[in-house]
C-alpha cells in the first residue's frame, strides 16, 4: 500500500528506505522468469535468496530471475524501497517553524535566512517533531504527498511466447515508417522501421555472420534450441515459412536484461579483421515483444578480446515487427579491423524481445575498395557507387531551415544525364538549400530490379549520408517510369514528385515487348501483368498518403506523347482524390527547348515541398 495513506503520521510523511520480505514456494519450470514489481515508488533493490537481481528505478519496475537463483520451495524475496524526501519535508511543515526564511527565487520557495542559533550551538532543536534541516524548501504543510512504497501487484512471471501481450505505448508523431534513431550529425546513423515490406526484402547473401562462430548467454529457454543458430538462417521467417513465432529451433531467440549475443567472425582468410558496413537485427513478435533494446560492442584485431562500445539502439513497437540497421555515415565504415562483435541486450516493454535475424555485412581490412567511373555533372559535385552502381551528389550551397538536409532525387542518371539543360534548375535548388542526387539503374524502365537499386540508393542518402527521410523526386522522360514505380512502393517516403515531359505509362513508351525485357517477361506476361508495374495503375497509395505532383508536357510531342501519360496521369490522379498541377506546353516536343528546364513553375514546387519551413 501506498505509505501516504497511512494513519499514523511516522509512516505518512516517511521518507527513507523500507524493506519488504517474503517467503514463497515456486513451481518447477525451464521458462525464462520475470519478476514484475508492479508499481513503486521510488526506487526498489531486488535480492532472492541473498543473491542481488538488481535495481529497478522506472517502469516496467521488473528484474530477471537467473535459473539458477530459484528453489522449488523456501525461496526468500527481499524487496527493499527507497523514496525521496519530499514527503518528510511536509511532514515536517506540519509542525511550528524553527528558523527564518526569506523568499525565494521561485514562486512558493524559500531559503534560510541564516543559521538558527540552536545549529551553530549544537542545541536540540526547538521544535521537536522536525527531522529535517535544509536550507532551500520548496514545500508547505499543503503540499501534496508523493506516493511511496511498493504498491504491487508483486508478480513472479513465467516467459510464454504463445499468448499475445498487449501494451499501451505512445504512437509516435511526425515520423515516416523509417525512423531515424541517431543524432543528425552522429557518425553513427541508426534507423527503424516496422514496415512488412521491410521483412519481405531479401536478406544479404554476403552476411559476415554466415561463417562465424555464435554463441550467446542469458536466452530464453523456449525457443526450441540451445544456439543462436535461427539468427542466421537466412530468413525471418518460421520453419514452415510463416510469421508465427515456433518454437520449433528454426525461429528466434529471445534476449532479456543481461542477456549477449556474440559472434566471433572468421579471420582465415581476413587477418587484419573485418570493415563493418552495416549491421541489420530484425525482432517479431504479435506484441510489444517485437522491440529491441541493445548495446553494440566490436573488438579488434589489436585487441581480440576487448570489445568496447560502438552504439546504442533501442526501438519500441506494438505493431509486431521491428528492423533497426546501423550503418557508418556516408562513405565511412561502421567499424574497421573487427574480429567479433557482440549484442548486450536490454529489457523491452515487456521484459525479453523475440529476435528473428541478425546480419553483418562488411569487407576484409586492407581490402581496395571499386571506385565510381568519372562522370561530368552539370555542377561540382561526388561521384559514388551504391551496389556497384554510379551514383552522383550535386550539394547545396548554404543550410536550409528544415531540420534534415533537403534533396531532390533526379532520374534518369545515365552517362549523359543529367546534363547541361539541368544547370539553371539545379543551381536554383543549390540557393535554397537543397541537394540534387540520383542513381544509375540503367533502362530499367520501372522494373523490380531497379527499383531495389532505388531502395538501396535511398538507404545511403537518408541512412549513411544522412539527408531527408522524404525527398522530391524529379522524373526527366523515361525517369518518370522509374520515380514513378518506386513512389508507388513507397510513398510514405515521397514528399512530392514533379516531370519534365515524364513517361508514366509503360504501353506508350518504351512499349510492351521492350519493357519485357527488363521485367524478366515474355511480351504476352507483359501485357496480362501490366497493371501490376504500371504508374498510370498504381496511383492509389500516393494519393492516400497526400503525395503533390507536378509535371510540363509539350502537346507536340511524339516520343512521350501528351495525352498517353501525362494528360491520363493527371486525370487518374485527380480521380483518385490527389492533387497534381500540369503545365501544358504549346507546340514543344520532346526537345530540350529551355522553357522546361528553365520553369519557374516547377522550380518554386520543389523548393516549397523539399523545403516546408522555407519560403521560397
Amino acid at each position: 500500500t501506498d505509505w501516504t495513506q497511512h494513519a499514523t503520521p511516522g509512516i505518512k510523511y516517511f521518507s527513507g528506505k523500507a524493506i519488504y520480505r517474503k517467503t514463497f514456494d515456486a513451481p518447477a519450470t525451464t521458462a525464462a522468469l520475470q519478476l514484475s514489481l508492479g508499481t513503486v515508488n521510488c526506487i526498489a533493490r531486488v535480492r532472492l535468496n541473498g543473491k542481488s537481481l538488481g535495481v529497478a528505478w522506472c517502469p516496467p519496475w521488473s528484474v530477471s530471475v537467473p535459473p539458477d537463483t530459484m528453489r522449488s520451495t523456501g525461496n526468500v524475496l527481499e524487496i527493499e524501497v527507497t523514496n525521496t524526501w519530499a514527503n518528510r519535508l511536509i511532514g515536517d511543515e506540519q509542525e511550528p517553524s524553527d528558523c527564518e526564511w526569506s523568499p525565494g527565487h521561485m514562486p512558493g520557495g524559500k531559503f534560510l535566512k541564516e543559521f538558527p542559533d540552536w545549529f551553530l550551538k549544537k542545541q536540540p532543536r526547538p521544535s521537536k517533531g522536525r527531522f529535517c534541516f535544509t536550507t532551500w524548501n520548496y514545500f508547505t504543510k499543503e503540499s501534496p504527498l508523493l506516493p511511496s512504497g511498493l504498491l504491487g501487484p508483486v508478480r513472479l512471471m513465467a516467459e510464454d511466447l504463445s499468448q499475445p501481450l498487449k501494451l499501451e505505448l505512445p504512437e509516435p508523431t511526425g515520423l515516416t515508417s523509417q525512423r531515424m534513431l541517431s543524432a543528425p550529425g552522429a557518425a553513427i546513423a541508426i534507423t527503424a522501421s516496422s514496415d512488412d515490406a521491410e521483412f519481405e526484402k531479401p536478406l544479404p547473401l554476403d552476411n559476415l555472420l554466415a561463417k562465424a562462430t555464435l554463441s550467446d548467454t542469458g536466452a530464453g529457454t523456449d525457443s526450441g534450441t540451445t544456439t543462436a543458430e535461427p539468427l542466421r538462417n537466412g530468413t525471418t521467417l518460421n520453419g514452415t515459412g510463416g510469421n508465427e513465432t515456433l518454437n520449433d529451433g528454426k525461429t528466434y531467440r529471445s534476449y532479456a536484461e543481461g542477456a549477449t549475443f556474440t559472434a566471433k567472425l572468421d579471420t582465415a582468410q581476413a587477418s587484419k579483421g573485418y570493415d563493418l558496413t552495416s549491421l541489420a537485427t530484425f525482432a517479431r513478435h504479435p506484441d510489444g515483444r517485437a522491440s529491441q533494446h541493445y548495446d553494440l560492442l566490436v573488438a579488434r584485431a589489436a585487441a581480440p578480446e576487448k570489445f568496447e562500445l560502438l552504439t546504442t539502439a533501442n526501438f519500441e513497437t506494438q505493431e509486431g515487427l521491428s528492423k533497426i540497421q546501423i550503418a557508418g555515415k556516408a562513405a565511412s565504415q561502421l567499424a574497421s579491423g573487427v574480429v567479433a562483435v557482440r549484442l548486450a541486450f536490454h529489457n523491452g516493454p515487456a521484459g525479453a524481445n523475440v529476435y528473428r535475424e541478425i546480419c553483418l555485412t562488411g569487407t576484409p581490412s586492407g581490402t581496395v575498395v571499386k571506385e565510381a567511373p568519372p562522370k561530368e555533372l552539370p555542377l561540382p559535385g561526388e561521384n559514388f557507387l551504391v551496389e556497384g552502381q554510379p551514383a552522383f551528389l550535386i550539394p547545396a550551397k548554404q543550410d536550409s531551415s528544415s531540420k534534415e538536409k533537403p534533396w531532390v532525387w533526379y532520374a534518369p542518371t545515365l552517362p549523359n544525364l543529367p546534363a547541361a539543360e539541368e544547370r539553371w534548375m539545379f543551381e536554383e535548388f543549390q540557393k535554397a538549400g537543397i541537394a540534387v542526387a540520383g542513381m544509375d539503374v540503367g533502362e530499367s524502365y520501372g522494373s523490380p530490379t531497379g527499383r531495389n537499386l532505388f531502395t538501396a540508393f535511398y538507404t545511403e542518402m537518408t541512412t549513411r549520408r544522412g539527408f531527408a527521410a522524404k525527398p522530391v523526386m524529379l522524373g526527366r522522360s523515361r525517369g518518370g517510369l522509374m520515380t514513378l514505380s518506386w513512389a508507388a512502393d513507397h510513398a510514405d517516403k515521397i514528399a512530392a514528385w514533379a516531370g519534365i515531359y515524364p513517361v508514366s505509362n509503360l504501353a506508350s513508351y518504351p512499349g510492351l515487348p521492350l519493357a519485357a525485357g527488363a521485367y524478366g517477361y515474355g511480351p504476352d506476361e507483359m501485357k496480362t501483368r501490366l497493371k501490376e508495374h504500371n504508374p498510370i495503375d498504381r496511383l492509389a497509395t500516393l494519393a492516400k498518403a497526400g503525395v503533390p505532383f507536378f509535371a510540363i508536357h509539350g502537346d507536340a510531342d511524339e516520343v512521350v506523347p501528351l495525352e498517353a501519360n501525362s494528360s491520363i496521369l493527371n486525370e487518374r490522379y485527380n480521380a483518385l482524390g490527389g492533387k497534381m498541377q500540369l503545365i501544358v506546353a504549346p507546340k514543344q516536343g520532346h526537345n530540350m527547348w529551355e522553357g522546361f528546364f528553365q520553369c519557374r513553375e516547377l522550380v518554386e514546387f520543389v523548393k516549397r515541398h523539399a523545403t516546408p519551413l522555407a519560403k521560397p
